[in-house]
């Protein structure tokens, strides 16, 4: 009878192992030290940012307001004018008689 090599087996079968994670740098307070440093840059980065924009809109020269163009007005000519009372007068007066007559289709369920 053949005998089982329990120490063959058992190497024979790869087990997961437990593997540190990865990072950046060696060491993991390197790593925060990094984080922390980068967001303080960038904080620094956006309040001087908000400064510079603030002073300029404070002194007025970001946003300057110049002095609005007179308005065109359209000379309404009197032909115009004419043409679309007769067409409101038009369509008024097709108005009244759809209230006034009588549907031409028949309704189905009578």
């Amino acid at each position: 009878m053949k005998s089982f090599d329990i120490k063959k087996i058992l190497n024979s079968i790869h087990l997961p192992q437990r593997h540190e994670y990865k990072t950046i740098s060696s060491k993991a307070h390197h790593d925060w030290k990094m984080m922390v440093l980068s967001c303080f840059v960038l904080s620094a980065f956006s309040i001087a940012g908000n400064i510079y924009f603030f002073a300029k809109i404070n002194n007025g020269s970001l946003f300057s307001a110049e002095a609005a163009a007179e308005p065109v007005s359209d000379v309404v000519s009197k032909k115009n004018l004419e043409d679309t009372v007769v067409f409101f007068k038009n369509k008024q007066a097709r108005f009244e008689d759809l209230k006034t007559l009588k549907p031409s289709v028949v309704e189905p369920s009578m």
